[in-house]
């Protein structure tokens, strides 16, 4: 696993920050702001787990995380329900993934979920505060940066066994067995 630390997560805020603040700006002129934020909502949103996926690295289920993403994206597209919505459910999906990529016991997601509240309230507050969308996304993956401050334990990992020992402790097995069903087989033709 690679160090999911502070400043990695600093630096991705910045640069989906940035990301999002030019995302809106060229598609603010084409579909509205509505329709852009929305976009930046998604945009953002892919970056992160794309992010998290490649700092974590999953040993499995790299594509269930993307299936799951993307099935959500379509049904935010779909539906297109109000830009809150999108919010929440665009948060929690990301907080889901972090979790489990992340974490093996249930307060430590439950504490990421209070910290996705509050990066979420952070962002939202900035931007009604100020009507600067990169100052809110910036606080909102700044806030976000203290989950690389929750303690995760690395997943225990099976010992490495070769393919010669596999076939080894296999074949054992084969012979107790055969043992057992030939000892079996003589007590019932007494």
């Amino acid at each position: 696993m690679k160090a999911f630390s502070f400043v990695h997560n600093v630096v991705a805020g910045l640069a989906l920050s940035t990301i999002g603040v030019v995302v809106f700006s060229v598609t603010h002129a084409l579909f509205g702001s509505a329709d852009a934020s929305r976009l930046v909502l998604l945009v953002i949103s892919l970056g992160y787990v794309l992010f998290l996926l490649q700092q974590l690295t999953p040993r499995f289920g790299i594509s269930i995380v993307v299936s799951g993403w993307l099935v959500s994206a379509l049904a935010l597209l779909l539906f297109n329900p109000p830009l809150l919505v999108w919010l929440c459910v665009l948060t929690g999906l990301t907080w889901l993934i972090r979790s489990a990529l992340r974490y093996q016991r249930l307060y430590q997601v439950a504490l990421d979920g209070v910290l996705n509240g509050f990066a979420l309230c952070c962002g939202v507050s900035v931007m009604l505060l100020t009507h600067n969308l990169w100052l809110s996304l910036w606080s909102y993956f700044l806030a976000l940066a203290f989950s690389s401050a929750l303690a995760s334990r690395p997943f225990p990992s099976r010992p490495a066994i070769d393919s010669e020992q596999r076939f080894q402790q296999a074949h054992s097995s084969a012979e107790d067995a055969l043992r057992r069903l030939q000892k079996q087989a003589s007590t019932f033709s007494k």
